[in-house]
């Protein structure tokens, strides 16, 4: 697109022309002093939260409240794909709102201290994660498909959506792993290594770096 939309810090948000540098509207009618926002993917709804999870919907085209909700944007996909649905966190639960109409649509309970939210597989499922869990919830059942463990003391266990073991990491070591569940791959052993990785399932790579190398590992990872 060509506009822009921008928070600004007197809780006013404006669309911006992301060429000419030009307001092209401004909305300084919010009723919460913003600290997050997220927009849709067609950016038709915009999102605002404030310090008390507090939340505005707002039509941007109308530049007009549509409803309050409340939760707290976290990190991932705040918006489906199709942008049918929006989800934050709330508590120790994961909401999800119908856009459109602000209903609440499902409210999965039991998962605290929520850092990532996203929706997965063409937005049949949700996902949802703490530094020691990631849940997977079915948007048409409303029924936890999968919960698994990430960290397990100095041990980090990367799996597919399907909770197949495809990557294991320790301070040491990584061992990439089979659908059999047979180490693969042993590298590296120096100490703190492993700065960050990647594992993309459509292509069937993982890519794996830190210390100044980058690895990009190919695998038989089950889709």
């Amino acid at each position: 697109g060509q506009n822009i939309l921008s928070g600004v810090r007197d809780g006013a948000f404006r669309i911006i022309h992301a060429t000419t540098g030009e307001d092209v509207a401004e909305y300084p009618q919010i009723g919460i002093r913003a600290t997050r926002f997220a927009i849709s993917h067609n950016g038709l709804f915009a999102v605002f939260q404030s310090t008390d999870n507090r939340l505005e919907v707002w039509s941007v085209p109308e530049g007009s409240l549509s409803y309050y909700a409340v939760g707290e944007i976290k990190q991932g996909e705040v918006f489906s794909e199709n942008d049918q649905f929006f989800s934050v966190a709330l508590d120790d639960s994961v909401v999800v709102y119908e856009v459109e109409s602000g209903k609440e649509v499902f409210t999965f309970r039991g998962l605290k201290n929520v850092q990532s939210i996203a929706f997965v597989r063409n937005d049949t499922q949700l996902a949802a994660g703490n530094a020691q869990t990631t849940r997977l919830w079915s948007l048409s059942s409303g029924q936890e498909t999968k919960t698994t463990k990430n960290y397990q003391d100095s041990c980090t266990i990367i799996e597919n959506l399907d909770g197949d073991t495809i990557l294991r990491v320790t301070k040491d070591h990584y061992f990439l792993t089979s659908q059999a569940f047979r180490p693969a791959l042993c590298s590296f052993t120096r100490t703190n290594w492993m700065k960050a990785f990647l594992v993309n399932e459509n292509t069937q790579r993982i890519v794996a770096g830190g210390n100044n190398k980058l690895e990009i590992l190919v695998t038989n990872i089950a889709s």
